[in-house]
């Protein structure tokens, strides 16, 4: 199912137009960036603009259908990526630092 226009002028808003992995702007990229599901459709995600992020291109394809990543540091399965309250996302428990999504590893 598409997400609703509602949906994604919620979401656009709440990110303020800055992709809410990299934190990149979108008014200087070329193309418009995309609603990504945090948890994909196919592993159960909503709809819901709880589960919605906006994203740049890099981050979604980069970050892909994965819900964890090995963390390099403790070297254990770990959550990629957590809703926090004030709508930031969160990486193994840093925030993402512009245009560096996790170092993920299979």
């Amino acid at each position: 199912m598409a997400v609703s226009p509602s949906a994604r002028r919620v979401v656009r808003e709440r990110a303020h137009r800055h992709c809410e992995y990299c934190h990149a702007d979108e008014r200087w990229q070329f193309v418009r960036f995309t609603i990504d599901h945090m948890v994909p459709q196919s592993a159960g995600g909503s709809d819901d603009p709880d589960n919605l992020a906006l994203a740049c291109r890099n981050c979604n394809e980069r970050r892909g259908n994965r819900l964890e990543g090995r963390d390099p540091e403790t070297d254990t399965l770990a959550p990629l990526f957590a809703l926090h309250r004030s709508a930031q996302l969160l990486c193994t428990s840093q925030v993402i630092r512009r245009r560096s999504l996790c170092h993920i590893r299979h």
